[in-house]
């Protein structure tokens, strides 16, 4: 994978801000809510990071955000491209459960 799984900066600062405010904070309940949407999210793509091998029939690029116009971008969660085609791959978490229906060729 050239690019491989980080945390999401977000999820690092939610988690820092969650340390520093006090447990009965107004706010706390919410940055814990948010944070907890974003590590599944990330460990959704995670997991199906490790499902992409690397090989050399294929590239993969994890988390790419494209600039359409300046001012406009387009991210996507994994980028596979071979010889012959690309494909996209978005990735969607459902209670800490991902899973790739696709085959990925060799």
């Amino acid at each position: 994978m050239l690019k491989p799984c980080e945390m999401p900066m977000k999820m690092l600062k939610l988690e820092a801000l969650s340390r520093r405010l006090s447990s009965n904070h107004p706010k706390q309940e919410r940055i814990k809510n948010d944070f907890r949407k974003i590590r599944t999210g990330f460990n959704g793509e995670r997991s199906i990071g490790k499902e992409l091998r690397i090989s050399k029939e294929y590239r993969v690029f994890h988390d790419l955000r494209l600039d359409h116009d300046g001012s406009r971008y387009f991210q996507m969660d994994f980028l596979i491209i071979t010889r012959n085609y690309c494909i996209i791959i978005e990735v969607k978490t459902l209670r800490e459960r991902s899973i790739l229906t696709a085959p990925i060729p060799n």
